[in-house]
């Protein structure tokens, strides 16, 4: 059965489907006149946080029967709204008839802002810090953010909102999602970690979902890429991979440790994949990093607790010195020490391996860490976040009183992104874990003390930390235009004990600063990566442009240079908001594009994966060897305006520490 609906007088807004802070464009409405006679039709805009750059919000127009005329309202979205999305209403209302359209767009934040960032804690009674800003940064955008917590608690709702928003989704993301989840809620023992911890709404393909909901659909993702011999693959139709499979495991037990429901038939065939690869599988076993790693995950389940090849394979590795001393990766070294603590194994032997461990700690200006040895294990996700997460929990593990914790602690704080998470996926949930831990080790619950903040002699509020308020936190956002330019600005802590406990506290200072958008500097940092705009007939890439016309579809030239083997590459170009991106593989779209797209030989990046985003395209390449590549894709321009065209960002995915970036610009659209 066919229904049409036809409205006499009706209205079809013209919208970009994302806009970034600061894009200013114009919204348009058709409005057709399906009457028999000529209408006198006024047109209005009306939104609570779209800002209207025309004189008026109402247009009058005369239409035709059987005819349309088109309106277009010019806007702004306002700097300081980083993100959800705006809403409008369209209306148009004629002598006897109207139509009334509600309509809303995304919010794309400009993530390229730069970040000064300090954390710390302390028992002193009185703590300054002091913040120095330049003169050419904006002023109506950015702030400084104080946090201050009696608990550790205070840095994992950022990380946990970092995990459950990744945009991408291979096996491994979706594990370290999942994972976090468990480790909460098991850790902690929280009824309702989203109140805890004050999570944001979950969106998954533009609608929103509980924790339960979202361990559900992730569940049901991973299990698409479980492959028939038991392992999983990072993306559907892909080949078991035996690191990946170690981590899903572990996953998949903890959900069922925190009380979610798994499918158990699926755990087991991992489990027996694990066990049965690394006792048959030469290239895996003769590297006894791997033997470690496999008897610390399949331990931890009921089946394989007391395996005795696993067992007489653990303690023949801590007697052998020369693997002990010289060969063995930080990340398996800890990985054996909180086995040896857990597994029931001689003391002996576990102390042996401590006191290794213990020396091959590092110092820096930040703390205490453990670096990336020579030996490091690049398929497991080893970078130094993860091996000082990884410290942290075998010393709390051990119940160790080891003084060294406060710099290890200092230096995790310290290690922190922008967006408060540690860099990757599994940076992330590695400190989360290692944080619940000592949560629940150090239970932090009979600090009792009032906390005041004044930032230049002026009080901006105060907190009592006492056992009922032990997991909240004192938040303050200062407007970074309230702040001093080129002196000093002066925050100061200022305790009260109320007990006779030395009350520590933790703080963490984050001001978010912007360069306008055409003085953002691209960055080389392990990459580098070109990205322009190129009409179709510009086939030697002469002219790139900086402006474009409604319709015109243009070619998206991205070059990418490697100067050294690379590993999970990971590509983000953003496209301008008032463009999409072409997608080849629907049947409405231009064969002729198809065959200018196989145009390019000899320097094509060739993918693993690909993903198209309303407001980027994401590319993803297992392994690169040293070289130039390059990527040619397609986008159309749709709604006039000028648009904020955020940086393309080429990076490892498990050491985000390489990474490179193009500049930052404005593209206007006519």
């Amino acid at each position: 059965i066919e229904f049409l609906t036809k409205k006499e007088l009706m209205a079809i807004p013209f919208k970009p489907r994302f806009v970034v802070p600061g894009d200013e464009f114009f919204i348009g409405a058709q409005v057709f006149n399906q009457s028999k006679e000529t209408q006198k039709v006024k047109v209005k805009f009306e939104s609570q946080t779209l800002i209207l750059k025309d004189e008026k919000p109402e247009k009058e127009i005369k239409i035709k029967p059987d005819k349309s005329e088109t309106v277009y309202f010019k806007v702004q979205a306002p700097p300081q709204i980083k993100g959800g999305e705006h809403k409008f209403l369209i209306s148009t209302i004629g002598e006897a008839l109207q139509d009334i359209v509600e309509q809303s767009i995304k919010i794309t934040p400009n993530n390229t802002y730069e970040v000064t960032a300090t954390s710390n804690y302390t028992t002193s009674p009185i703590f300054k810090e002091y913040l120095f800003l330049p003169e050419n940064v904006e002023r109506d955008k950015g702030e400084l953010t104080i946090k201050s917590s009696a608990t550790l608690a205070v840095f994992l709702s950022d990380a946990l909102n970092y995990l459950l928003q990744f945009p991408y989704g291979c096996s491994e993301q979706i594990a370290s999602k999942l994972n976090a989840i468990a480790v909460v809620k098991r850790g902690l023992n929280l009824p309702n970690i989203g109140e805890k911890f004050k999570l944001e709404k979950i969106k998954y393909e533009d609608k929103e979902y509980s924790i339960e909901e979202i361990v559900q659909i992730g569940l049901a993702e991973l299990y698409n890429n479980q492959q028939p011999d038991g392992g999983f693959s990072f993306w559907r139709y892909g080949d078991s991979n035996f690191h990946l499979t170690l981590h899903v495991l572990e996953t998949l037990n903890n959900l069922s440790l925190a009380g979610f429901s798994i499918n158990q038939n699926s755990l087991n065939r991992a489990a027996d994949y694990l066990y049965q690869k690394i006792t048959t599988d030469e290239n895996l076993y003769r590297d006894k990093n791997n033997i470690i790693l496999t008897a610390y995950t399949l331990f931890k389940l009921s089946n394989f607790a007391g395996n005795g090849v696993l067992r007489e394979k653990i303690v023949q590795i801590v007697n052998d010195d020369l693997f002990l001393k010289e060969q063995i990766s930080n990340n398996s070294l800890a990985y054996l020490a909180i086995l040896l603590t857990k597994g029931g194994f001689d003391g002996g032997l576990k102390n042996k391996v401590f006191q290794v461990l213990d020396n091959r700690i590092d110092i820096d200006g930040r703390g205490a860490f453990l670096e990336t040895g020579k030996n490091f294990i690049w398929q497991y996700y080893e970078t130094p976040i993860k091996n000082t997460a990884l410290y942290l929990k075998a010393q709390v593990t051990n119940k160790s009183q080891n003084p060294i914790l406060e710099k290890v602690l200092r230096w995790l704080l310290n290690s922190r992104e922008k967006d408060g998470a540690w860099g990757s996926t599994q940076n992330t949930i590695s400190v989360i874990d290692a944080f619940c831990d000592y949560l629940e080790w150090k239970r932090e619950t009979k600090s009792n003390f009032s906390l005041e903040l004044l930032v230049n002699e002026k009080t901006e509020g105060k907190f009592d930390f006492n056992p009922e308020t032990i997991l909240e936190q004192f938040k303050k956002e200062i407007p970074i235009q309230n702040l001093k330019f080129n002196e000093n600005n002066i925050i100061s802590f200022q305790k009260t004990n109320h007990n006779r406990l030395p009350n520590a506290f933790y703080y963490d200072l984050a001001l978010r600063y912007y360069l306008p958008a055409n003085q953002i500097p691209p960055r080389d940092e392990g990459f580098s990566i070109v990205r322009e705009f190129y009409k179709l007939d510009d086939k030697k890439n002469e002219n790139p442009l900086k402006k474009a016309k409604v319709g015109e579809v243009l070619r998206d030239h991205i070059q990418i240079t490697v100067p050294k083997t690379r590993n999970f590459v990971m590509v983000e170009d953003f496209i301008p908001a008032g463009m999409e991106i072409v997608n080849l593989d629907l049947s409405t779209e231009q064969k002729s594009l198809r065959l200018q797209e196989r145009e390019l030989k000899g320097r094509e990046l060739y993918l693993d994966f690909k993903e198209i985003h309303d407001d980027r395209l994401f590319l993803y390449a297992e392994h690169l060897e040293p070289g130039v590549y390059e990527f040619d894709y397609f986008v159309r321009p749709l709604i006039k305006g000028k648009f904020t065209h955020l940086p393309a960002q080429v990076s490892e995915m498990y050491f985000p520490e390489n990474f490179g970036r193009t500049d930052g610009r404005y593209v206007e659209i006519e």
